[in-house]
């Protein structure tokens, strides 16, 4: 074996050279794409159009806007059941003719091959993701920003699927293009040597944004249970990464006190994850921020009030409450769980018991608003009925002198000595009635 010190690469300008399938301009240096398509062929079948479709190799999806009619297509040949070698009708002939004269088109795409050259630049990606009826794709883009502060951004790489064959609706389907794009971000960031400074999501569905935003606390309908399967998702991990300390049996106190710390950074990575970067940086908050007056401060990674209640010989996390979000379905399920230990108490009593430990935005309002959900206090909080009083009767309500006639022949005293009934001897015996029923006639 010689050792070669010096080798050279010699490239034609105007030749164009195929790398894993895809197009290569060595002068230019662009990705190109060709395709050839039989379009001479009189029979067209099922055979024949997957043959054709298959010649287009874009590992990187950046054609994907025109081979997912193809897909398209082909999914609605399936539909019919159709045999391979069998003719296709003029209707699914036709459409065919259209999509290969669209592919034969898409040798005048080229694409810049090198990106982000710049070793001084920092990074983002930023990732979209949207639905259609028939299909569902998404993209991501590389911005790069200069050490001068321009701006230079270029499609990395996408993707498309087809609609499955059962209908789903629209929210549904961008919440598969949602899941599209998390995928394709993590093969890049897995693949990737760059480091990257942020990576941006967006979709234009704020019915799926809310489904993932609380996608894992809206599963649970308590506070106990979502601990506890976090807790034994926490183990289950920790077992698998070091087998000789597996820990079985019921859970510890220490891995419910740490699923309950997991799940408290999460929330507040989440809602106040500018305030929790700026303390870290040792800087002050925004004047615009909701916790400002708070006087927040990091507990390890968690966000606690500061408060003026620091001299106290209370305990630590009761002078220094957890924040919590506002409208958050963990902030809910505390809430609740409060509730219920607070046997249904009112709303001043369950938010004593919430800040004992926590500190909600607007704890007030948001406590009132879910102890109005509460089946149980709606069930036993009954409306006074108001009973409308009823006529008296005829006897009663006839005039003194109509009364029956008789002689007081003996009183009955009460315990305090106040005589409330009497015997009254008449002309038919003796009846005992109450002195509100009695009229003493007029001496004059």
């Amino acid at each position: 074996m010689t050792n070669v010190t010096n080798l050279i690469l010699n490239l034609n300008h105007d030749e164009s050279l195929k790398t894993l399938g895809v197009g290569w301009a060595p002068s230019s240096d662009l990705i190109q794409y060709n395709a050839h398509m039989n379009s001479t062929r009189s029979i067209v079948t099922k055979r024949f159009i997957l043959a054709n479709v298959s010649q287009i190799f874009d590992p990187l999806g950046l054609v994907g806007p025109v081979t997912v009619m193809a897909k398209l297509l082909m999914q609605d040949i399936w539909k019919l059941r159709i045999g391979w070698d069998v003719e296709l009708s003029q209707n699914l002939k036709h459409r065919w003719e259209e999509i290969s004269s669209q592919l034969l088109t898409i040798g005048v795409i080229k694409i810049t091959r090198c990106v982000a050259t710049d070793p001084t630049s920092s990074l983002e990606l930023h990732g979209f993701s949207d639905p259609s009826v028939r299909a569902y794709g998404a993209c991501i883009y590389i911005r790069e920003i200069l050490v001068d502060n321009s701006v230079r951004c270029q499609l990395l790489c996408a993707k498309s699927r087809v609609a499955p064959l059962k209908t789903l609706t629209l929210p549904k389907l961008e919440l598969c293009a949602a899941l599209l794009l998390t995928d394709l971000v993590d093969k890049v960031l897995n693949s990737s040597r760059k480091e990257f400074a942020r990576v941006i999501y967006y979709c234009d569905s704020t019915i799926t944004l809310s489904w993932i935003k609380d996608f894992i606390f809206n599963k649970f309908s308590t506070f106990e249970t979502l601990i506890r399967v976090t807790a034994f998702c926490k183990r289950f991990i920790n077992n698998c990464r070091d087998k000789s300390k597996k820990v079985v049996g019921k859970l510890l106190l220490l891995e419910i006190n740490e699923a309950e710390a997991t799940l408290v950074k999460m929330v507040q990575e989440e809602s106040f994850g500018d305030e929790i970067r700026l303390l870290k940086q040792s800087k002050n908050l925004n004047s615009n921020s909701p916790i400002l007056s708070l006087n927040p401060f990091l507990d390890g990674d968690i966000l606690r009030v500061g408060g003026r209640l620091r001299h106290s010989d209370l305990a630590f996390s009761k002078k220094f409450p957890i924040l919590l979000p506002k409208s958050h379905a963990f902030t809910n399920l505390v809430i609740r769980n409060e509730h219920i230990k607070a046997l249904h108490g009112g709303v001043q009593t369950t938010l004593s018991q919430i800040r004992l430990r926590y500190w909600p935005i607007h704890g007030r309002s948001v406590t009132q608003k879910i102890l109005r959900q509460c089946v149980v206090c709606f069930t036993n909080k009954r409306t006074p009925f108001n009973y409308k009083m009823g006529d008296l009767p005829k006897k009663d309500n006839a005039p003194s002198r109509h009364w029956k006639l008789g002689r007081v022949t003996k009183v009955h005293p009460g315990p305090d000595n106040v005589v409330r009934a009497a015997t009254i001897k008449t002309s038919h015996g003796e009846v005992k009635r109450p002195s509100v029923r009695l009229c003493v006639l007029p001496t004059n």
